[in-house]
């Protein structure tokens, strides 16, 4: 392919890339380590690499298809769902960010972007706590068979949307 200064950050941080395989894998979690990349292939696209320039831009529209797929899912009458997005990719900067919010928001009115109440914690605990979320009926619920003690009380209440 073409040049990038994605080889030598690749090597830098996983070794001879003749050994990619065995060194992504060599951790136990191959998603993770290859994850832990990402920061360099950001910087290289701030950096103005084309390789790595493409490489987001292709991640932001497939993540946007997938929110969007899932606003899809949740509100199929394509009314606007509120939309926040978290988690550790949004470190990434504008590299990411941009081209993502770039793609989400052209979709029309099926989500309306709005700034995150919490972190990804806050909305697991909330989806846990909370049966009135829009989200509700998409969590699955396991019940114990045996009895078992009441979780801890948090000391701050969940961030509501």
């Amino acid at each position: 392919g073409p040049a990038t200064s994605l080889l030598n950050a690749a090597a830098g941080l996983f070794g001879d890339p003749e050994r990619l395989p065995a060194s992504v894998g060599r951790d136990g979690n191959p998603a993770r380590t290859a994850a832990s990349f990402a920061p360099e292939v950001a910087r290289a696209a701030d950096a103005g690499d084309v390789v790595a320039s493409a490489i987001v831009r292709d991640a932001a529209a497939d993540l946007a298809e997938t929110v969007l797929a899932a606003a899809g899912r949740i509100t199929p009458d394509g009314g606007p769902l509120p939309l926040a997005v978290t988690g550790g990719l949004t470190g990434l900067g504008p590299a990411l960010m941009v081209p993502l919010t770039d793609a989400i928001s052209g979709a029309g009115s099926r989500v309306r972007l709005m700034s995150p109440l919490g972190d990804p914690l806050d909305g697991a605990r909330l989806l846990a706590l909370d049966r009135a979320t829009p989200h509700a009926r998409l969590v699955v619920r396991v019940r114990r068979t045996s009895p078992h003690p009441p979780p801890p009380t948090p000391a701050t209440p969940p961030a509501r949307a």
